[in-house]
């Protein structure tokens, strides 16, 4: 849901596009499946332009957070796949390296903390 809100909000359109979205109990073609991905869409939506947190999204149409996510992930993939951006490839945000960047700064700066504190003790005794 982050990479859809970080990498391609700009390119989610805000009225739902023509697509099927099917679940284990209502087929993709019957109006009651387009109903559903419609719902999710506008959750999706929700989620990516007007900044809705997941549990927001859900109390606003009567359901869990947790339900709110899988219907919006599903209509995610089901946009993504129409146009035809491989959401599951891609799995890099751009916070994400730069969690892996303060990692690194962080035992770095440990080390050299440790390493200071180790020559004052050596310089005490």
């Amino acid at each position: 849901m982050t990479i859809i809100r970080e990498k391609y909000a700009d390119i989610l359109p805000r009225k739902a596009p023509r697509l099927s979205f099917g679940s284990h109990s209502i087929p993709k073609s019957t109006p009651e499946g387009r109903q559903q991905f419609a719902r999710a869409y506008r959750m999706l939506v929700q989620f990516v332009h007007d900044g809705e947190s997941q549990r927001t999204i859900g109390a606003m149409h009567g359901i869990s957070g947790e339900r709110a996510r899988q219907l919006m992930v599903s209509a995610a993939y089901a946009w993504a796949r129409k146009a035809g951006i491989d959401l599951i490839g891609d799995r890099s945000v751009p916070f994400k390296n730069d969690a892996k960047l303060v990692k690194n700064l962080y035992v770095g700066l440990k080390f050299c903390a440790e390493r200071q504190f180790t020559e004052l003790e050596t310089e005490g005794i």
